[in-house]
């Protein structure tokens, strides 16, 4: 199904117990750059990166490029200080109310407020680069303090729907991954 402006589904406050955890708010638009005919999230499936592997449908997978106005807001996060002052800046703070057996409620750890981010921002881009130097990263301060995960790949998450074109591109079609078949021989210690 073609992503469209009907069915987006723009974050709101308060954050559910699963969006304190994952970081994302529920139902989001995430799209992922493609340069020279490849993106992470390609290799995301290809590879079964957390859930981005797990798929709801059998592949071939349609994909669609997205444009942009471009008056779009587009906040970058290039690595842990730029989530956390994302994050400082529209805080979520408070107790993870699902019972969700999770760290995403211990005192003083914020993470953003999509609802409040969408007020000032169309989008937040993890780069390559960003999730490389915050993933799972503790950064803290008079604030409180965050602790960036789960994002997983290099993606933009779409608060606000600001395309002014949806085109269909060339299905994707998963790649043999290079560990299928692969059965390593663990040595231990008593082996040796």
């Amino acid at each position: 199904m073609a992503p469209e402006q009907s069915s987006f589904v723009a974050p709101t406050s308060p954050l559910d117990g699963w969006e304190r955890y994952a970081e994302k708010p529920r139902d989001a638009l995430f799209t992922s750059t493609i340069i020279d005919g490849s993106a992470a999230i390609f290799v995301g499936i290809d590879e079964t990166v957390a859930e981005i592997g797990l798929g709801f449908q059998p592949p071939p997978y349609a994909v669609w490029k997205l444009t942009p106005e471009r008056s779009a807001r587009v906040v970058e996060v290039d690595g842990a200080k730029a989530w956390h002052d994302l994050s400082v800046r529209y805080p979520t703070a408070g107790s993870n109310e699902s019972g969700t057996p999770d760290f995403s409620a211990d005192e003083g750890r914020i993470v953003p407020n999509w609802a409040l981010v969408a007020n000032d921002w169309d989008a937040i881009h993890v780069s390559f680069g960003g999730l490389l130097t915050s993933e799972q990263v503790r950064v803290e301060s008079a604030a409180g303090w965050t602790y960036h995960w789960s994002w997983n790949i290099e993606q933009t998450l779409w608060v606000n729907w600001v395309f002014q074109t949806v085109d269909r591109i060339p299905d994707h079609h998963p790649q043999r991954t290079p560990l299928e078949g692969f059965n390593p021989t663990f040595i231990s210690r008593e082996n040796l």
